[in-house]
C-alpha cells in the first residue's frame, strides 16, 4: 500500500504552525507517489495532537484526494487514525472520524464545532446560525453582534463560491474553556486573493487591500470584508488568513501582510481566535 501522506507531531493554530502544517501536507502529496495507481494510505497514527478546528485542514485535503480519486483512478484512501487515544477519542466526537466510515460520538461537553462541508453559500448561512448563536450567547457576546458575525461570515462563505468558484467550504470551530479561546477554522480550495485581486493593483501583497474600507472589483469582491474585520477587531480576535503565497495576520491590533514564498496554498484558510476573560466571557475593546 502506498503511504502517501504520513503526520506527527503537534499543531495548533497559531500562525507558524499553520505554516508548518500546510507545508507538511503539500511536501508529501506533491510527490509523484500521489498519482501512482493503487491502493493509497493516510498514516495519522505519530500525530499526538491538533486543535479541533485545525484537524479540517487535514480533513479537507484527504476528502479532496477522494473526491479527485472517484473521478479518476477510482481508488481507495485507507486512513489510520493517531494511536494517541485521547486525540482519537477527540475525532470522534467532531466528525473527522466519519474518513474512516465511523460513528461520531457524541460531545457531551458542548465545546466543539463540528467539522461540516458547505456545497452551496445557503446551506453555510444555516449552519452559521445554528453554530454560533447558542455557543456565543454562552459567552456573553451581544445579541446584534452575534448576528452580525453570523452575516459577516456568511458574506465570507458566498465569497468562496461567488467569487472563489469552490465547489466546497470546509468549516470547524472549538471552544477551549481552560485556556479560554473560541477558534474557528474555514478553508476552501477556490481561487485565491491573489488571482481575484492581481487586476487591479500592483502589489503582492492582496488581502489586505481587500479589507481596507470601499475597494472593491468589478465582480464585487471585497463588499463585506471590511465590516468583517471590523466585528473581528472589535472583540479583540487574532485572524490569520493564508492564500497562495500569502499569509496576512492581525493580532493584538498589529496587522501584518507577508508574502512567504516557501508555503502555498491553492484556494483560502481562515483562522479566527476569539480571546476570552478569565470567566470565559468573550472579551470586548
Amino acid at each position: 500500500m502506498n503511504t502517501i501522506l504520513q503526520l506527527s507531531g503537534q499543531y495548533n493554530s497559531c500562525k507558524e504552525s499553520i505554516k508548518k502544517l500546510i507545508k507538511d501536507i503539500n511536501m508529501q502529496l506533491n510527490k509523484k507517489r500521489v498519482f501512482q495507481l493503487g491502493a493509497k494510505c493516510i498514516d495519522l497514527r505519530k500525530l499526538k495532537y491538533i486543535d479541533s478546528n485545525l484537524s479540517v485542514v487535514i480533513f479537507a485535503y484527504i476528502k479532496s484526494l477522494q473526491n479527485m480519486s472517484k473521478i479518476s483512478s477510482g481508488d481507495e484512501y485507507k486512513i489510520l487514525p493517531p494511536d494517541f487515544e485521547p486525540l482519537k477519542i477527540h475525532l470522534l466526537k467532531n466528525n473527522f472520524c466519519s474518513l474512516w466510515q465511523e460513528d461520531c460520538h457524541v460531545d457531551i461537553n458542548g465545546t466543539i464545532i463540528k467539522i461540516s462541508e458547505y456545497k452551496n453559500a445557503k446551506q453555510g448561512v444555516e449552519s452559521v446560525l445554528s453554530d454560533f448563536y447558542p455557543m456565543f450567547s454562552g459567552l456573553q457576546m451581544r445579541e446584534d453582534d452575534i448576528y452580525q458575525f453570523a452575516q459577516y461570515l456568511s458574506e465570507v462563505i458566498n465569497n468562496c463560491f461567488q467569487h472563489g468558484n469552490s465547489d466546497t467550504v470546509y468549516f470547524s470551530g472549538q471552544f477551549f474553556p481552560t485556556k479560554h479561546e473560541l477558534d474557528v477554522t474555514m478553508l476552501n480550495f477556490g481561487t485565491t486573493f491573489k488571482d481575484n485581486i492581481k487586476l487591479y493593483i500592483d502589489d503582492m501583497r492582496c488581502i489586505s487591500w481587500a479589507f481596507q474600507f470601499g475597494t472593491t472589483t468589478s465582480n464585487s469582491l471585497g463588499l463585506g470584508m471590511y465590516s468583517f474585520l471590523t466585528l473581528i477587531k472589535k472583540y479583540n480576535a487574532e485572524i490569520v488568513i493564508l492564500s497562495d503565497n500569502e499569509i496576512y495576520t492581525n493580532e493584538n491590533g498589529c496587522e501584518k501582510d507577508e508574502i512567504h514564498p516557501d508555503v502555498y496554498f491553492g484556494g483560502t484558510l481562515i483562522n479566527i481566535k476569539f480571546k476570552l476573560n478569565e470567566y470565559n466571557i468573550i472579551k470586548k475593546y
